[in-house]
């Protein structure tokens, strides 16, 4: 229903390469490589899949789909992860809720 692949900044995190990711990487990137993920940036934008993601998806022809790109960062600033997600978008819905 959705793939995503995701970059890290291994010069701000160098212990990441070599980590076990089997749990959770933001974990790992907080106790192990001193990086806690305090803010991202993430835009939502309609896009139309390649060829090779409607085969992933086994569309039998292009369906709209849903990009969600993400960077992410540690308290210093740098950033640390970039993150780009493809969702079907006949499969998924967006809620988000606001406070303040």
């Amino acid at each position: 229903m959705s793939r995503e692949i995701a970059w890290y900044n291994l010069a701000a995190a160098p212990a990441l390469e070599e980590a076990n990711l089997s749990g959770s990487v933001y974990a790992c990137l907080a106790e192990k490589c001193g990086a806690r993920l305090v803010k991202c940036e993430q835009t939502i934008e309609a896009t139309t899949p390649t060829q090779q993601e409607c085969e992933l998806f086994a569309f039998d022809e292009p369906v709209p789909c849903l990009l969600i790109k993400r960077h992410s960062f540690a308290g210093d600033g740098q950033m640390i992860e970039y993150v780009e997600g493809l969702f079907r978008g006949d499969m998924y819905s967006y809620r988000l809720k606001l406070s303040g």
